[in-house]
């Protein structure tokens, strides 16, 4: 068996796992994902946990093992913490910062007081359900969570 797929994915309180027909849907506070069950696979879901199931040991199936349990372990988080990625500007001038109230996201060099050192700028708006913000100038963070 897959060392990863044989573990259970815990469900924390306030999350439902239902398994219907070849999909998975993970329901919890802060929204809803779902992901699509590879053929060969099955999934049973306990009280407290869910367990990813292979029906052979043919290559294919052992590749999707491991990774449907990875992608249930994934939306599980997802609706209960949310995503979230921390980044380190490492380089010389360079910064980032966010602004407005749609908060673009700007990558830049250089600095206000020098423009002939300030590279092309490039305002971004984040993706829908995404937001960004930045600490400190060269430790930006993007977050996301699922849709309700």
């Amino acid at each position: 068996m897959s060392r990863i797929g044989r573990m259970p994915v815990p469900i924390p309180k306030g999350v439902e796992v239902f398994a219907e027909g070849d999909v998975v849907r993970v329901k919890g506070p802060r929204g809803e994902l779902a992901n699509r069950i590879p053929p060969g696979l099955t999934v049973t879901i306990e009280e407290t946990q869910v367990r990813i199931a292979r029906s052979s040991d043919e290559p294919r199936d052992r590749a999707f093992h491991g990774l449907m349990r990875s992608l249930v372990a994934n939306a599980v988080q997802g609706v209960t913490k949310g995503f979230s990625r921390d980044l380190e500007i490492v380089g010389v001038g360079y910064k980032a910062e966010v602004r407005g109230k749609p908060s673009l996201w700007t990558p830049r060099r250089g600095s206000s007081r020098s423009p002939a050192r300030t590279a092309r700028r490039s305002d971004r708006p984040p993706r829908r359900f995404a937001s960004c913000a930045c600490p400190t100038r060269t430790r930006p963070r993007g977050s996301s969570t699922p849709t309700k």
